[in-house]
């Protein structure tokens, strides 16, 4: 994938709602729209289906869970990813 040739617009159509509250987030948090949404494209695959489903639903305009979970759902990715990157950092260098 790093060996891409150019960049493509995407033409899927998504609610105006779920493309507003994302580029508004964006734009809060000072990142560019693409390229975030680029990264969210990346980390879907690998999330847990039982996730990937509840998203569509509340893209869709029906949330099935409650907000409070996907505060508690980004904290613990967090805490996850400072985990592993700390568990990195106390391994001995390795030699190839």
């Amino acid at each position: 994938m790093g060996n891409y040739k150019g960049k493509i617009q995407l033409g899927w159509e998504v609610p105006p709602e779920v493309k507003e509250s994302f580029r508004d987030w964006c734009i809060n948090k000072g990142v560019l729209v693409q390229e975030d949404c680029a990264g969210a494209l990346v980390i879907w695959k690998h999330l847990p289906s039982i996730i990937r489903e509840k998203a569509k639903l509340e893209a869709k305009g029906t949330p099935s869970i409650d907000a409070e979970f996907w505060k508690q759902f980004s904290q613990g990715l967090e805490l996850a990813v400072q985990a592993q990157l700390n568990n990195l950092h106390k391994r001995p260098d390795e030699k190839l």
